[in-house]
């Protein structure tokens, strides 16, 4: 019995260090002063953060096929939506001040 509750706690660890691993790279690209990736990569983490939530929290592996596709149309939207948040700061042109 000590082996399968040490066994079932031990995915909800991996996955909560494996977000705390990608929120360490948010915050140290951040800081890293990557400037032209710095929004590619802000953009990439959450993606990665977003998968994990939705194999772990929302048990995809074990609902219908009707869960999974509204969760896949959810994540295609989102994806759209980033991917026109990207095209937005990528094209802006730095506008210096005029003193």
């Amino acid at each position: 019995m000590n082996r399968e509750v040490a066994r079932a706690g031990r995915f909800p660890a991996l996955m909560l260090l494996a977000q705390l691993v990608l929120l360490g790279c948010n915050l140290i690209s951040a800081h890293a002063g990557l400037e032209s990736l710095h929004t590619a990569i802000s953009i990439a983490i959450p993606v990665l953060m977003a998968g994990i939530v939705m194999i772990w929290a929302m048990h995809l592996r074990q609902r219908s096929g009707v869960v999974r596709l509204t969760a896949l149309i959810g994540f295609a939207f989102w994806a759209v939506l980033a991917a026109l948040t990207l095209a937005d700061q990528l094209a802006r042109v730095p506008v210096p001040p005029p003193w």
